[in-house]
């Protein structure tokens, strides 16, 4: 409708007023030119477009109904017939919807709509239209009015606003399988569109089910369902949805199945008990068993109960017995075995046959009772001629050799078992004969130590006995017996020779002959060898420089010559059989000159090894030079000796560390046993740096079985003692070894000082020797397993450096499990405390993981980060304690330096004085095959070890009979994963791993962390930030965190792998309380690993990883440094700066929280840039600064280049140590003039420049300089005159004042009243608390 005429009675205007008062709250819509039909509402409206009452001319000629168009009454036509498409309309929240509306007449001037009690939003729109929208569900019941001067009409509007229907629900999953009675409770479904109201589901669910109103199904469902498709529907105001679910209800599957006797042994024809099984879970519908049962047994399928009586032999058989029911099964093992009835008496007549040799025959046939035997044994074996028959057990033959009385079981077996007997059997001769020694026919004897031996006559009795030639003096023979006793007589100035091993016949006589047999002696007198090595005199000897090997003298007859302050063999000599061999731990102090000390041990030993003078000695090459000095001696000598030189030489002088082949240590071996004299002197520790295995591998140690002398790659002092009397057996091995064992198993004591000494003796073997020593270890191991594991704890601790023996009995225990192959080693008591235990149900698993076998490690520099360390490549699994598992590696990663290693703390504790674990809970594994074996009395994590700098690429490793471990990778692992099953992995010890971070913690103390994806941001945050600061970036390694119960040093420790204590681990895995509480600790460890040691300056070693903290507690956690550290409080910062200046800024001081003080200055004037940009300049240097004074200096031009200001000033006021040289590198940079030293703790100096003279007259001149740094506290004057008064003021025509703490920059003074032509000097001179400063030359110009 359209307006026929713009004309505006004042009857409209009256209609308007009356339409008014007859609706009330109506909305009333002037049309007008000033409407504006897009605007959405009124509000804000601030008056533009409201409706103006225009006064208009009156019309007399029309009436008021009437409208005067081109001068004319046109009457106006009132509107009508208002409709709109439905009266009724159903319309979504939240969006506008258009209604259109038609009516007859003229156009409306009026349009009003009232509604009853509703919040919806309806407003007539242009085109004959109402835009309606509501945002919540109602009812809308609105009266809808037009107008115009003709008159009025309206119509009725209901409008409904329902809700949007939901749409596209789902599950997700859309299928479960439950366990009867189990809880079982579904994740809120999924939809689109509005929010249900209300939900139903169709058919009923099971029992125990019920939906709620939130679409989750919940409860424990009460019976067995089969797969049931349920149909979920989801409905509001507005509309509905469905989906489906599939449903299944399964029974609990029985479990721990198992009978009372899992090994059965039964007799045939006898009746069994009944076997009656138990089992946990559901119960068992159903019972089956493979292979059936043995002949005469019942299975019953509905039971499982075994019974019946057996009717044939049977071996063990194993049968599987399942239980089994809908939900599943479980199965268990039943080992049957039926035997015959047991042998009950084997009889042959007599038990004892004495027989003569060459003699008596026999023929011997048992008889049985009970069982029949089908099996006959004998042991040990019967002598040569009599034959022992397996099928019957006859005993027949002749007597065909000599045979002492034995004792021989004789078995008679079958199935039942066995039945035993036994027959003494002896076979003699007529005559004397068949007589021995216990040890042998030669017998090496301690000096002056009672010693006894007894002949064993296995032949006809003897009558007399005699020896010849007479014994040894101190040894005595018993004619009666044949016994040899007493305490052989040593050397003591006698001299008998090593070579006089006497041998001496004895004889045992009858009526019937003789017998004689050949006994040869050797006797040890160790106190006059000790004696010989010190005759020229010895002492304390230092060697200076040379940095020794331990010898440890290991052989029966081997001890030590020097030993150190340590007790530390340094020196060892030895018997070797019929030779003498003496080592040295250098080479150096073999063949001295020069008449000191030291020649004379060098001599001292070749005396002893010789035996004797004019002897010939052979020298290998590196000795040539002592020829001189043995000829000078007696000596014959050969040169440039070699082992094929041997057989023309006595005494031989050659190295440990040699060339030698097996063939010619053969020769070596073989000469000093029949009698040579060897000198060898070397060391291994430097060997051991390139090379493995030194008791095996290192040349000197190929020999140590026949020389007795064991070159360790442990190293001790060049200066020892060599005394006048011997060191005792509680020096050497052999001697120590059996007192140890005494008093460790309850015999003989000793004194606290002889624990201690024979304790050490020990241990130094132990800790170098390996096990296949067994001459050492034997004795070891069986004195360990009689005394029992050692068990540690917090609760329990052990203290070190208390009792030698003590800790002796730790390191055997800890050798052992660092040694024993993986299928030996033992489950330690102490591991189900730390690291903890493995549940034995625990599955074991069979893995394959791949491995990155790339790992760059740091650059060496960083030097507290173990930076070459190699790079531990997790795997998620676990040994547990004393279980062996098997990894199998691809064979290239052979011999490329790669381990296995078996647990994550990896601390020593043999530094600590109280232990609350043993000192080494990991073991490490070399990949020596493709295949290993590998275990951990603690257990542990598995990682395999990747050597820095290699690149292997990436491998996959199979792991077999491990158990899997918490572990957790950001950005990898499924959250949901994590939640449902992974933090419940059973071992003990856990990983949060993700790009820049891996922490390895308890994994109690993740049990319940719902989400580490909190806490691995943050420190992936946390240690982006410090490798940013430290300008090393990109990082090239993932940096690793592990908390244990004692670390080796202090609360935490920087490294590689960073140690923690575990007071620790849970604030680190909450990552809420990391974000607002930090850990000052955790980001100062992380410092030092990122500290490049030639920029971290003397004395700063705990002051530049503080920079890590102080930047990640301020600008990742957020708090001020006060908070961050208390040392770092306003108050401590200023006592601290002001009681370091007060005590003269001495350098030596400064370290720590004085320094970091330094950098903090820089700092909060600067930020952080500079600091990294100086560090980073350090990484390419290619000849970094050595010494201290070359560090400070360098750090002031680095920082100053860096910050753009010259602040060799601000250091040297802190106690640097700059030099001109650096002074000068940055005299073209602005001073620092606002540090904050100055004005409070330290007043500095001003620095002139470019001083020059301007604008010179007649009688005056600009004088003109540059401030280069202002100095504190200034007072400045300027001395003038017609001679140079230096510098004393009083000496000048004429001083005045410029001012007080000038500014840095140019500065000018004039002088006045000068003579023309006359030549003025001027200087500046400055005052403050230091004294006076003068300008650093006096100037000079002429007046025009």
């Amino acid at each position: 409708m359209e307006p026929r005429g713009s004309g505006f009675p004042a009857l409209l205007l009256a209609a308007m007023l009356f339409f008014g008062m007859l609706v009330g709250s109506t909305a009333w819509v002037s049309l007008n030119t000033g409407v504006d039909d897009d605007s959405e509402g009124d509000e804000g409206n601030d008056g533009e477009g409201e409706s103006e009452l225009v006064p208009v001319p009156e019309i007399t000629e029309c009436a008021s109904d009437e409208i005067e168009v081109d001068g004319e009454c046109i009457r106006i036509i009132a509107p009508s017939n208002l409709t709109f498409n439905s009266d009724t309309h159903l319309l979504i929240i939240g969006y506008f919807h258009w209604l259109e509306w038609t009516a007859s007449g003229d156009a409306p001037d009026y349009l009003g709509i009232e509604c009853i009690d509703t919040g919806a939003e309806i407003e007539f729109r242009e085109n004959n239209s109402l835009r309606v929208r509501a945002d919540f569900p109602e009812m809308a019941d609105c009266v809808i009015t037009i107008a115009n001067v003709g008159g009025s009409t309206y119509a009725s509007l209901f409008i409904e606003f329902v809700d949007r229907p939901p749409d596209e629900l789902a599950y997700l999953p859309d299928a479960h399988v439950l366990v009867r009675n189990g809880f079982f409770q579904t994740t809120e479904p999924f939809w689109g569109g509005g929010e249900p109201t209300s939900w139903t589901v169709t058919p009923n669910l099971p029992e125990g089910l019920e939906l709620r109103d939130n679409g989750v199904i919940v409860g424990a469902a009460a019976g067995l369902l089969p797969a049931t498709e349920f149909i979920v529907r989801a409905s509001n105001s507005g509309g509905m949805d469905e989906t489906s679910i599939t449903l299944t209800v399964l029974d609990t599957p029985p479990n721990s199945v198992r009978y009372a006797d899992e090994e059965v042994i039964l007799t045939i024809d006898e009746q069994m008990d009944s076997m009656q099984p138990s089992a946990s879970g559901g119960a068992a519908v159903e019972w089956s068993v493979n292979p059936p049962l043995e002949a005469g047994l019942q299975f019953d399928n509905a039971t499982g109960v075994i019974s019946g009586t057996p009717q044939q032999l049977s071996t063990r058989t194993a049968h599987f017995i399942w239980a089994n029911n809908t939900g599943g099964s479980d199965v268990t093992v039943v080992y049957i075995t039926v035997n015959d009835h047991n042998v009950a008496s084997v009889d042959y007549g007599l038990q004892q046959l004495d027989l003569v040799w060459n003699y008596d025959t026999l023929d011997l046939t048992p008889s049985t009772t009970g069982g029949a035997p089908i099996l006959w044994s004998i042991d040990p074996p019967l002598p040569q001629g009599l034959l022992f028959e397996g099928s019957d057990g006859r005993i027949h033959g002749s007597a065909d050799t000599l045979h002492p009385w034995t004792n021989h079981t004789i078995w008679a077996n079958n199935t039942g078992g066995s039945f035993q007997t036994w027959m003494e059997v002896h076979i003699a001769d007529m005559t004397p004969g068949n007589i021995s020694w216990l040890d042998g026919t030669t017998h090496v004897l301690a000096a002056n130590k009672s010693f006894s031996i007894s002949p064993i006559n296995e032949g006809p009795y003897v009558d007399e006995w005699a020896v010849d030639p007479p014994l040894p003096d101190g040894l005595y023979f018993d004619t009666n017996n044949g016994v040899i006793s007493g305490s052989p007589v040593g050397r003591d100035g006698k001299k008998i020779s090593r070579h006089a091993w006497t041998v001496h016949t004895v004889y045992a006589n009858n009526s019937g002959g003789s017998f004689s047999e050949n006994l040869t002696f050797s006797i040890h007198d160790i106190a006059a060898d000790h004696t010989e090595l010190a005759a020229r005199p010895v002492g304390v000897i230092d060697y200076g420089g040379a940095w020794p090997s331990l010898i440890l003298p290991i052989s029966e007859w081997a001890f030590s010559v020097g030993v150190d302050w340590d007790g530390r063999p340094i020196m060892s000599a030895a018997h070797a059989e019929r030779g003498r061999v003496v080592g040295y731990g250098h080479e150096t102090m073999v063949a001295r000159t020069g008449g000191d000390n030291r020649s004379n041990l060098s001599l001292n030993a070749l005396d002893w090894v010789c035996d004797g003078l004019g002897k010939t000695v052979g020298l290998e090459s590196s000795f040539n030079g002592w020829k001189d000095t043995l000829l000078n001696e007696g000596y014959a000598v050969i040169i440039d000796a070699q082992p094929s030189d041997l057989i023309n030489i006595d005494c031989f002088v050659t190295e440990f560390w040699n060339g030698y082949t097996d063939a010619e240590n053969l020769q070596i071996t073989n000469w000093l046993s029949a009698g040579g004299g060897l000198i060898l002197g070397g060391h291994a520790w430097y060997w051991s740096y390139s090379n493995s295995d030194v008791a095996h591998n290192y040349p000197g140690n190929k020999i140590v079985r026949t020389t007795g002398l064991y070159v360790s790659s442990s190293s001790g002092s060049s200066t020892f003692t060599v005394g006048a009397s011997a060191w005792g057996d509680l020096y050497r091995l052999h001697g120590s070894l059996p007192r140890v064992r005494d008093h460790v198993l309850g015999g003989q004591q000793m004194t606290q000082t002889d624990a201690n000494i024979a304790a050490k003796t020990v241990n130094l073997c132990v800790s170098n020797l390996p096990l296949d020593f067994t001459d050492s270890w034997g004795a070891l191991r069986d004195m360990s397993n009689q005394t029992g594991w050692i068990q540690i704890s917090s609760s329990n601790p052990f203290t070190l450096n208390a009792d030698e023996i003590d800790d002796l009995l730790l390191n055997i225990q800890e050798q052992l499990m660092q040694r024993l192959p993986a299928d030996e080693l033992a489950p330690h008591p102490s591991s189900s405390i730390f690291p903890g235990s493995v549940n034995a149900t625990a599955p074991r698993l069979h893995r394959t993981v791949t491995i990155d076998g790339n790992f760059s490690g740091l650059p060496s520099d960083f030097g507290y980060a173990n930076a070459r360390s190699h790079g531990r490549m997790s795997t998620g699994l676990y040994v547990s304690p004393g279980e062996v598992v098997n990894v199998t590696v691809p064979a290239s990663l052979l011999g490329q330096n790669a381990y296995v290693l078996v647990g994550a703390h990896s601390d020593s504790l043999w530094g600590k004085t109280t232990l609350s674990r043993h000192p080494q809970i990991v073991r490490w594994w070399g990949i020596d095959a493709t295949t290993i074996q590998v275990g951990n009395s603690f257990g542990g994590p598995i990682y395999i070890c990747i050597p820095a700098g290699a690149t292997l690429g990436e491998f996959d490793v199979s792991i077999d009979g491990a158990v899997e471990m918490p572990r957790y990778v950001h950005g990898t692992t499924l959250l949901s994963d994590w939640q449902i099953a992974l933090r419940g992995a059973p071992a003990p010890i856990a990983e949060l791993a993700s790009d820049w971070f891996i922490l390895t913690v308890p994994s109690s103390d993740i049990r319940n962390l719902n989400d580490p994806d909190v806490a691995m941001d943050f420190w992936d945050d946390a240690l982006q930030m410090e490798h940013n600061l430290s300008g090393y970036t990109p990082w090239p390694r993932v940096e690793r965190a592990v908390f244990d119960v004692q670390i080796s040093a202090g609360w935490m420790h920087s490294g590689y792998p960073f140690m923690a204590h575990l007071a620790s681990s849970p604030g680190v895995v909450n990552g809420t309380y990391m974000r607002q509480n930090g850990d000052w600790g955790m980001f100062h460890e992380l410092g030092h690993n990122h500290q490049w040691m030639p920029s971290t300056l003397p004395g700063t070693t705990e002051t530049t990883c503080n920079l890590h903290s102080v930047k990640l507690m301020t600008d990742l956690v957020g708090v001020d440094l006060g908070q961050g550290h208390g040392a770092l409080s306003t108050q401590s910062r200023i006592s601290r700066a002001e009681a370091y200046f007060n005590g003269g800024s001495q350098i030596s001081q400064w370290s720590v929280w004085t320094a970091l003080e330094t950098y903090l200055q820089v700092q909060e004037e600067f930020g952080w840039e500079p600091l990294t940009t100086a560090l980073t300049v350090y990484y390419n240097m290619s000849n970094p600064p050595s010494g201290s004074d070359a560090e400070f200096n360098e750090w002031v031009r680095q920082i100053s280049f860096a910050t753009g200001y010259n602040l060799s000033e601000f250091h040297k006021a802190w106690g640097f140590p700059v030099t001109e040289a650096t002074e000068n590198s940055l005299d073209h940079l602005p001073v620092w003039t606002t540090d904050p030293l100055r004005g409070w703790v330290y007043e500095y100096d001003p620095v002139i420049r470019n001083a020059t003279e301007v604008n010179i007259s007649t009688d005056s001149a600009t004088l003109d300089w540059t401030i280069y740094d202002n100095g504190t506290n200034t007072t400045w004057n300027v001395c003038w005159g017609t001679s140079d008064g230096g510098s004393n003021s009083a000496s000048w025509d004429s001083c005045s004042s410029i001012g007080s703490n000038l500014s840095a920059g140019a500065s000018v003074h004039s002088l006045a009243g000068l003579a023309s032509s006359t030549i003025y000097h001027w200087r500046i001179y400055v005052d403050n608390g230091n004294g006076r400063t003068w300008m650093d030359a006096t100037r000079s110009f002429t007046t025009a």
